[in-house]
């Protein structure tokens, strides 16, 4: 994926290695979560599936979205450089 990104955009892009098995990594940022701290479309329409697989992790069949989104929230969460960056708040 971040090779397309190259590819295919003008972007700087580095991707990152996780660390830990995404029930851990999904575990860093549950109170994030539980903390009202994230907000999504409550008219999307993939919100259904997406539930779906959050309340059936780590036992679903599926589990990208999970992991994206605690991959996503780490990502948010580390601090910025303040030149260049524009930082939506959580």
């Amino acid at each position: 994926m971040a090779q397309d990104l190259k590819r295919n955009t003008h972007l700087n892009v580095t991707g990152i290695v996780p660390k830990h098995d995404k029930a851990t990594r999904l575990l860093a940022v549950t109170p994030m979560i539980e903390g009202g701290r994230i907000a999504v479309p409550k008219d999307a329409p993939w919100l259904a599936e997406f539930r779906h697989e959050l309340m059936l992790f780590p036992n679903g069949k599926h589990d990208d979205q999970v992991d994206s989104l605690s991959q996503f929230l780490t990502w948010m969460s580390r601090p910025r450089p303040k030149s260049g960056w524009i930082r939506f708040p959580i």
